[in-house]
């Protein structure tokens, strides 16, 4: 028996790396508890709007940045886009999971569970951000996230939607494009010379 090895290695998903800021539960629990507990009163010392304003602003972002910290990690490039990084921390329980104590354990299973109800979850909070965001959208921004939420791409020509069995190729659609014109005007009678050398004024 000879076993072959491949020449090729199948190629790894493209990583990029982003900056995110830390919204699991562990982190938002501290700012929910700093947020309400904390006395405000300090901005409310001037008249001045923007001053106070500029107060709240400055501590909330300083609040922000410790509590709730950026953080650069990776993502791959064909991550579903409601795909947290909460959910890939439950995806990875259950990969252990799965690795320790078999499919068939009770721990696999409750954290197969989870990721199943997370993503589902994560999914249609995504659909309805979007479809929410489209009602406010230019006509131009709102066909292109259509297309998007369809897994249309936006880079594919308009002309690929009119191709099919009957009209294979471009130059098939041209030519019914080019006919469709010509019946506009089938009708018509044409021009004899004379006319043709005649001045018409259009009103």
């Amino acid at each position: 028996m000879v076993c072959l090895k491949s020449l090729n290695p199948p190629l790894k998903p493209d990583k990029v790396k982003v900056w995110k800021r830390d919204l699991r539960e562990s982190s938002l629990q501290p700012f929910g508890r700093w947020i309400t507990s904390f006395d405000w009163s300090d901005i409310f010392t001037t008249n001045a709007c923007e001053d106070n304003y500029g107060k709240f602003n400055d501590i909330m972002s300083d609040m922000i940045d410790i509590l709730l910290p950026l953080k650069r990690t990776k993502v791959t490039k064909c991550d579903k886009p409601w795909l947290t990084s909460s959910i890939k921390e439950l995806i990875i329980k259950r990969q252990k999971a799965l690795h320790y104590y078999g499919k068939n354990s009770d721990s696999y299973k409750l954290w197969r569970n989870q990721v199943q109800q997370s993503i589902k979850s994560a999914r249609f909070k995504y659909y309805a951000q979007s479809v929410e965001k489209l009602k406010t959208s230019n006509p131009s921004r709102r066909w292109k996230e259509i297309k998007s939420l369809g897994g249309i791409s936006s880079k594919s020509c308009w002309y690929n939607q009119r191709l099919s069995n009957d009209i294979p190729n471009c130059h098939d659609l041209a030519e019914v494009f080019n006919c469709f014109l010509s019946g506009l005007t089938s009708h018509f009678t044409p021009l004899t010379r004379e006319e043709e050398q005649l001045d018409f004024n259009v009103p």
